[in-house]
């Protein structure tokens, strides 16, 4: 972790600005430090560039709350919806492994003594509900994940097995109905994805969806969908199996996580 954050203090205080792009284009995490004095006139455009590679190449960006931040700040709207690293308490041991997990993807060794970090075990929340469109093929994929986020919010799959009138019925009264909406894209066709996009523009919805997110699950070599997502679509990188670091930013979106 020293490395990690030397590397960002030697971006921020010594590198020219025209030379940050090419850095920005082949960078595998980014770490936005939000501080005393909230963002300044270059981190911006960055951040904006650093969350267009977030789309195009699954780029994780980590909203970073830095301790001299004494309140909880009033973050970008296309911040919001990502996970951040809450560091006002100190640079703790635990705090600074939630931030390790984050970049690196893989959930370091909780510290002695402290509490894993672990999706919350509270009972779900019953005002909010999730679809979790599948294909056939992905049907035991679609129940796993229905299973790791029913312990904080109820979750429907599709009636794959029903006659085709009302398995559309369903499906369009769950895209009606839900706050959060995770299409699957494991085993099935990239063309499969596809046609569900192209589908779900012809919902009409009283709200929009609070939070929409596409499941790379396994296996890990996909087809590119070839699609260019607004901001608020997440991709929930799980091609090597159910992440829990992708849940928590799931449930985050939908306001079920602190």
């Amino acid at each position: 972790m020293k490395d990690a954050f030397q590397v960002l203090v030697f971006i921020e205080n010594t590198t020219p600005q025209d030379t940050k792009e090419p850095i920005i284009l082949t960078t595998r995490t980014a770490a936005v430090l939000v501080g005393k004095d909230d963002l300044g006139p270059w981190e911006t455009p960055e951040m904006q560039a650093c969350l267009s590679q977030f789309v195009r190449r699954h780029l994780p960006v980590i909203p970073v709350l830095l301790p001299d931040v004494s309140t909880e700040p009033e973050l970008p709207l296309f911040l919001q919806n990502l996970t951040w690293v809450d560091l006002r308490g100190g640079l703790t041991e635990d705090g600074l492994k939630k931030l390790e997990w984050g970049i690196t993807g893989v959930k370091p060794e909780p510290s002695s003594g402290s509490a894993e970090n672990k999706l919350p075990s509270k009972k779900p929340d019953h005002r909010k509900l999730v679809f979790v469109n599948i294909g056939l093929e992905d049907k035991s994929l679609g129940e796993n994940i229905s299973k790791a986020l029913s312990k904080n919010v109820p979750c429907f799959l599709p009636l794959l097995e029903a006659k085709p009138s009302d398995f559309r019925q369903d499906w369009e009264q769950l895209l009606t109905s839900c706050d959060g909406l995770i299409t699957v894209y494991g085993e099935v066709k990239n063309m499969w994805v596809r046609g569900q996009l192209l589908e779900y523009r012809k919902i009409k919805r009283e709200q929009p969806l609070e939070t929409q997110a596409i499941y790379e699950g396994p296996p890990e070599e996909k087809e590119p969908l070839s699609v260019t997502l607004p901001p608020d679509v997440m991709i929930m990188d799980c091609r090597k199996g159910l992440n829990e670091n992708e849940l928590h930013r799931f449930l985050n979106a939908l306001g079920l996580q602190s």
